[in-house]
This record gives structure tokens, sequence and C-alpha cells, in this order.
């Protein structure tokens, strides 16, 4: 039986030099054997990496989350980051609390990418026994937009041309839509449309009644919103003086209108003294013939010579507004 036993055994095994002796047999099995185990147990102690969903995406950064096994050795891991599969750059290196051999989410934050670009990124962890890249994924950043206005405030009546640019992939011939909510700021919806040029640049002209907000969206994927940006609207006023020569003392009629009406409000009837303005006089705002307008009226007594206006304060639906000047020289 027992060489029986051997010679079944001894089948399995490849001869060296065309012969093997019994112990030296049971030698070479052993080792073998033993290098069989050694070699598994550094593959299964190398660690495994799986590259999850990026969140919290925006113009120019993202939250890369995956998961590590350490598979029972002290690892590390980094995110690798790029335009291409050739990534290029990386998150810092950061170590596992864990050392046992069971998955631990992970995750980093990138920043300072460019808006509307594609990126890939994967996870890599390493250990003493060898290193695990996870597969590749990608991510797409928000697209930017900007939004500004020229002038701004702008007076009653007036046009302010809201321009920008979008900034990422699709960026040239973008549709963009123009969103207005004028004051009190309870209703916004969208007011005007437009295409972006081959540059991502685009124009809106408006002529706003009151303070307005507006913001713009470009139809990009991911699509893009700007900011809020307040266009605030100035009160129109018109000043007429009876004569800008007057005798030192005479009384000189100061009549103009307000757009839109006030009625109830004063202007400040001012004077300009070195390098500021003081009011000599207020007038009250009263109903005019004109719908949706007022006007003022009232006598000064001119002492001096010098550059006279009216003002009026904001309000919450208007910007302060200020006339043109007159000028008066004392005979």
């Amino acid at each position: 039986m027992t060489g029986a036993g051997t010679t079944r055994a001894s089948q399995n095994v490849p001869l060296v030099g065309g012969m093997l002796r019994s112990g030296a047999w049971r030698g070479a099995l052993a080792a073998g054997v033993i290098a069989v185990a050694v070699a598994g147990d550094a593959a299964a102690a190398v660690p495994s990496a799986s590259t999850g969903a990026a969140r919290s995406v925006t113009q120019s950064s993202a939250l890369l989350t995956g998961s590590v096994n350490p598979n029972g050795q002290p690892t590390t891991y980094a995110f690798q980051y790029g335009t291409t599969r050739g990534y290029g750059a990386a998150t810092p290196t950061q170590g596992q609390n864990a050392h046992g051999n069971k998955n631990v989410a992970v995750s980093a934050g990138v920043a300072g990418l460019s808006p509307g670009t594609t990126y890939h990124y994967r996870l890599v962890a390493t250990n003493a026994s060898g290193t695990k890249a996870g597969g590749d994924r990608t991510v797409t950043t928000q697209s930017g937009i900007s939004l500004a206005a020229r002038p701004s405030p702008v007076v009653f009546g007036s046009t302010t041309l809201l321009s920008g640019q979008v900034v990422g992939a699709r960026a040239a011939g973008a549709r963009i839509t123009l969103r207005e909510n004028p004051f009190p700021f309870t209703r916004t919806r969208a007011v005007a449309t437009t295409r972006a040029d081959g540059a991502g640049r685009f124009l809106f002209a408006r002529r706003p009644g009151f303070n307005t907000q507006y913001q713009v969206i470009a139809a990009t994927r991911p699509s893009a919103t700007s900011g809020v940006l307040t266009v605030r609207v100035r009160v129109k006023l018109t000043l007429r003086v009876g004569t800008i020569r007057p005798s030192s003392g005479q009384r000189v009629s100061f009549r103009g209108t307000a757009t839109p009406a006030h009625n109830g409000r004063f202007v400040l009837i001012q004077r300009l003294q070195g390098r500021a303005w003081h009011t000599i006089r207020r007038a009250l705002l009263t109903q005019s013939g004109t719908p949706f307008v007022s006007a003022f009226s009232a006598r000064v007594r001119i002492t001096r010579s010098g550059l006279y206006r009216v003002r009026i304060a904001h309000d919450a639906d208007h910007e302060a507004g200020i006339s043109s000047s007159r000028g008066m020289r004392l005979r």
C-alpha cells in the first residue's frame, strides 16, 4: 500500500535529471506547497480599489468617491484625474485607518477645474503588496456663464445692455435665456432669448422700469446659470429755472418733473458748495397732467452764483434721482 501510494504521488511530480528519490521528492513537494501558499497570500494582500461617482459638481470643483479594501495591510489611496486617460494630476495621498478585509468608502475633493469640461478620474490604492487602480470614470463640470450690465444704475426710460460669456463645452451657439424679476422681486419670468456667438458671448438690451434682478441660463450640457444681477433704476428728474442771471436776493422759480410718479415725496433743491451739494429748499411732488409723472414747483431766493440741481432720495423700487445741474451767475 505504501509503495502504491508513493507511485501515484510520484506520477504527479516532474522528474529532475530522470529520477527523484523518495526523500528528495518529499522535500521538493513541501517546498512547492509552501511557495504556492506564500504567493497566494501575497496576491490576496494586494488592495482592491473601486472608482465611484462624482458628487457636488460645480463649475470648478467636484467630490470624487470610491471604495478601498486594504486586504489586511495598511493602505494608502489617491484619485488620479485629468482631461484624458493619461490623467496627469492626483489628489494628495491619504492613509487607511482600517487594516481589515472590508470595503471602506473613501473620497477626495478636487478644485481648480475648468468650467464645462469633461475630466477622467480613477481611484488608486497601494500597500506593501502592490498597487491596484480602479476603473476609469468621467465627470463634466458645470459650464460657466457671466453677466454684467452697463450702465448700471440706469436712468428711468433709458436702456441698459446686459452682456456676458459662456465658458465650457458647447458654448459656441448656445441658447441663452434671460430671466427678469422686477421690484418687489416676487415674480421671475423669462423675457428674452438669444444665441451666443462663436466665442460664447451674448448681449441683451433692456429698459427696466423698476429696480430689477436679472439672471441668464445657457442651454449647455450640463446647463449653466449665472448669479443674480440687480440693475437699479434712477428716478428721472428734470429741472427748469426762471433765469440763469438773477439779481442778488431775487426769487427764481424752480420747476420740473419726476418719472415715474412719486407723488407725496419731496425733491431737494441743492447748491454746490466746494465739493459738496447742500440742500437749500424742498419741493413737494404732486400729480402732473401726464399719467405716471409727478411735478414740483418752488421759488428760491438766490444770493450767490453757482451750480444748482434737484435730487430725490432712493426708495425700495428706485435708486436716487439727480437732475442735470444749472449754472446761475448774479448780475
